[in-house]
C-alpha cells in the first residue's frame, strides 16, 4: 500500500452542534464516512463564545430577574439551565456517536493548542461555516487562520455560504482570499457557493454532495429502536411557523386525508425529542412538509414524497441548489396555491437515487483525491 493511501489524524471543524439535527447529522455522517476509509477523524470541539464563567453567573441571574420582572421581558432566568434540559435527548446521540473529539475549546486564542493533536488534515465543514450572518466575528477561523504547519492539510468539504450573495466586507474579503488561496482542497454544497468562491476568493472550488448523504439510508435505519405505527403518516418538520405555512400545511393534509405529526424542537416543558426519535420521524412517513433543508435531504436519502416551504431567512440557495441537482426543483413551495398538482405528482425515485449514486461517487473521490499525500 501507498503513501496515498495511508491512515490520517484528521480534524474535522464545524459549526457548535447545539440541538440542531441537520448540523449534528452531517457530522457524524462526515466522520462515520472518513472513518470508514482507514482514517482517524475527531470532532474540534469548538465554540467561538465562551459561556459565562461561574462568578458573573449569580450577575448575570441579577440582570435577567431585572429584565422580566421589572421591564416586562420575556426571558428565561435559568437559562443554562433550561438549555441543558431541553437538549439532554440530543446530547446522548453527539456523546454516543460523534466521536471522538478534541477538549472543548472556547475563542479563537485557544485553537492553536489544537497543534497537540498532530492532526495530518483538517475539514472545514458541512453546513453553513462561511455564512457572514452565522459568524460575523470569527469567519477566519473557519478559513484555517489558526493553522501556520504548512504540513497540515487544509480542505473544505461542502461548505456552505448559505446564501447566494456576497455579505463580506473588502477588507475581511482580502483577508479571506489569502486563507482560501492556502487550502489544498476546496469544495462548496451549493452551486451558488462555487461563483462565489470564483467571483470573491478567486478560487475554483468543486460541487459536492452534503455528508449526510454520504451515508445509505440503511446506515441510518440501523440507529431506528421503533417505528411510527399506522398508515398515512404525515410528517411536520418546521423550524419556524408562521400562519402561511399552517394554511400549506391544512391544504396538504386534507388533501391526502393524512394523520399529521411533528417532530422537532418541543414547545413545551419537555425535552427535545433525540437524533434517533428525528429520524424515526423519517423512516415512518408517507410524505413529508418540511422548511428545513436537512428536512429535505432525509426526504430524499429515505425517498419519502416532499415539499419544502421556501425559507428565506434561513437561506433559499441551499434549497435550489439541492432540489435543481436532483431535477426536484417543483417540489419548492411558497403558498398554497397549486399544492394538489405537486401532491399528486409521483416522484421518479429510481432516476433520483442513479443521480444520489453518481453524486455520492464524485464526493467521495473528492476526498480521497484531497487526503492523497
Amino acid at each position: 500500500m501507498g503513501n496515498e493511501n495511508r491512515k490520517m489524524k484528521i480534524g474535522i471543524l464545524t459549526l457548535p452542534l447545539h440541538n440542531n439535527y441537520g448540523g449534528i447529522l452531517q457530522a457524524y455522517a462526515l466522520m462515520t464516512t472518513l472513518k470508514r476509509k482507514g482514517h482517524e477523524a475527531r470532532l474540534i470541539k469548538y465554540n467561538p463564545n465562551k459561556p459565562i464563567s461561574k462568578w458573573k453567573l449569580p450577575f448575570a441571574i441579577i440582570k435577567r430577574l431585572i429584565s422580566k420582572y421589572i421591564l416586562g421581558r420575556d426571558i428565561v432566568i435559568l437559562k443554562e439551565k433550561k438549555v441543558k434540559k431541553d437538549n439532554q435527548n440530543i446530547q446522548e446521540f453527539i456523546d454516543q456517536y460523534v466521536q471522538p473529539q478534541t477538549k472543548e475549546l472556547f475563542g479563537s486564542h485557544t485553537l492553536t493548542q489544537l497543534s497537540s493533536y498532530k492532526f495530518d488534515a483538517c475539514i472545514v465543514g458541512s453546513d453553513q461555516v462561511w455564512r457572514e450572518k452565522y459568524n460575523p466575528k470569527f469567519i477566519k477561523n473557519y478559513f484555517f487562520d489558526f493553522i501556520s504547519d504548512d504540513n497540515i492539510k487544509k480542505i473544505s468539504y461542502a461548505a456552505s455560504f448559505g446564501v447566494d450573495t456576497w455579505d463580506y466586507d473588502p477588507v475581511t474579503t482580502k483577508e479571506l482570499k489569502i486563507l482560501a488561496g492556502k487550502f489544498d482542497a476546496l469544495s462548496v454544497r451549493e452551486d451558488s457557493g462555487v461563483r462565489l468562491c470564483k467571483e470573491h476568493l478567486g478560487i475554483n472550488a468543486e460541487l459536492v454532495l452534503d455528508p449526510t448523504m454520504l451515508l445509505q439510508k440503511s446506515d441510518y435505519e440501523q440507529l431506528i429502536v421503533s417505528k411510527l405505527g399506522g398508515e398515512n403518516n404525515l410528517l411536520l418538520y418546521i423550524l419556524d411557523e408562521t400562519s402561511q405555512k399552517k394554511a400549506i400545511i391544512e391544504a396538504v393534509s386534507h388533501a391526502g386525508n393524512y394523520n399529521s405529526f411533528s417532530i422537532g424542537h418541543s414547545k413545551e416543558d419537555e425535552p427535545n425529542p433525540s437524533i434517533i426519535n428525528w429520524i424515526e420521524g423519517f423512516s415512518s412517513a408517507q410524505f413529508v412538509v418540511t422548511d428545513s433543508f436537512h428536512g429535505c435531504v432525509f426526504s430524499i436519502i429515505f425517498n419519502i414524497p416532499f415539499i419544502v416551504i421556501g425559507n428565506n431567512d434561513r437561506g433559499l440557495a441551499r434549497f435550489n441548489s439541492l432540489l435543481s441537482l436532483f431535477k426536484l426543483e417543483g417540489r419548492l413551495v411558497t403558498n398554497k396555491n397549486n399544492l394538489k398538482s405537486i401532491t399528486d405528482e409521483q416522484i421518479d425515485w429510481e432516476k433520483v437515487n442513479t443521480i444520489l449514486g453518481d453524486q455520492k461517487a464524485k464526493a467521495l473521490a473528492f476526498l480521497d483525491n484531497s487526503l492523497k499525500n
